[in-house]
This record gives C-alpha cells, structure tokens and sequence, in this order.
C-alpha cells in the first residue's frame, strides 16, 4: 500500500499539475451544467440527445501534462522502485476513480433535475464512456499511437451517434431497474479487469525488451 501511494502521488503529480486539473474541471463542468439544468426532454430525441450532452464531457479526462508525453521512457520511471505499480494499476486508478466519482455527481444531479428514470440510464451510459475513457488515457501513455490518440475522438463521433439513432423512437434505453445496476457493474468490473490485463501485458513486453 505505501508503494502505491508513493507511486499515485507521483502519477498525479506529472501528468495532473493544477493547470490541467483546473482546465479538466471546467470541460467536465460542461457536463454536470447539463444535468443541472437541462429541461426539455419531453421527445425521444431530446431525451436521447441529452443523455449523450451529459456525458460526452468525460474527455475533459485528456486533458493532462503534455510534457509527460515526451519523457515516459525515462529510464527513471522504469528504475524508481514502484515502477511496476506506477506502470500498470495505478494509471488506471488514478483515472478511473476521478470519473467513476464524476458518474456520481452526474447521477445525482440528474435525478434531482430530470427524475430517477433519465438517472438510471445516464448510470449505464455513464460507466460505457467511464470504461473507455480510462482505457484510452491509460493506454496512451503506455503504448502512444497515432491510432489509439484518435480512437476516443471517433467514438465521440460516431459511436455516440449511432447509439442515439438505434433508440431515437424510445426514451432511452427502456430497461428495469436492476437490469440497468447489472449492466453498469459489469461494464466497471470488466472494464477494469481488461485495462489492468493490458497494462501489465505492456509492462512485461516493456521489461522484456529493456533486459535484451
């Protein structure tokens, strides 16, 4: 546990300083003014529409130190003692935390303002976008591609559109209730477990090729 403490402040102290934190709140606010304040979602296309609004500011996550980028290979992140858990779980927790928090307040603020039923769905869309929010920053910095750099921006584009279209004559995703805490555990549970599985896979092609 100490090691990874030492490690998760020395993540967020490179790739999170107050400038990025404070631009990243204020994309991610984008979001939460929405579920604060959005009304009308008395047709299926607003509803739909609104629901996406909300949760498409989970990218504010990208938004961190730039500078990190050009020296991740460092020898000294690979040398410091922790460099395995600075590596692997704590870059995903680090991320995953902060917008698994964000799903709360967005939750919340969307049952007070638009009812319990608007809510449960945002909850299930909120951990779709959560997970491969986390994936995709996460992975970046590990395995930085042009691909993978471009990835989150398509599914913004199209991915976020076509679920909206497939559903657009419904409001929302019509599921009951447990249903929707069952989808949306599953999506966290197995999103994790797959982010943490690349990320150690990545670790070990990284210390493999270092030692030849």
């Amino acid at each position: 546990m100490k090691d990874f403490l030492k490690a998760y402040k020395l993540y967020m102290k490179n790739y999170y300083p107050p400038a990025a934190i404070i631009i990243s709140i204020a994309v991610m606010s984008i979001g939460l003014f929405f579920a604060l304040f959005a009304k009308d979602i008395e047709t299926p296309h607003n509803y739909m529409k609104t629901l996406v609004l909300i949760t498409v500011f989970h990218f504010g996550i990208f938004v961190d130190n730039p500078i990190m980028m050009l020296c991740k290979n460092s020898g000294y992140f690979y040398s410091i003692p922790f460099a395995k858990k600075y590596h692997t779980i704590v870059p995903f927790f680090a991320v995953f935390s902060i917008l698994f928090l964000y799903d709360i307040i967005l939750f919340s603020a969307a049952a007070s303002n638009l009812g319990f039923k608007f809510a449960t769905d945002l909850m299930v869309w909120n951990a779709i976008i959560t997970v491969a929010a986390s994936f995709f920053q996460v992975i970046n910095k590990e395995h930085k591609t042009m691909l993978f750099s471009n990835i989150p921006f398509f599914i913004i584009i199209f991915f976020t559109p076509v679920v909206k279209n497939s559903i657009a004559d419904k409001f929302g995703f019509g599921l009951p209730l447990y249903v929707d805490i069952l989808i949306t555990m599953s999506v966290y549970i197995a999103g994790s477990i797959i982010t943490i599985a690349i990320l150690n896979r990545l670790w070990k092609k990284r210390s493999i090729r270092r030692t030849l």
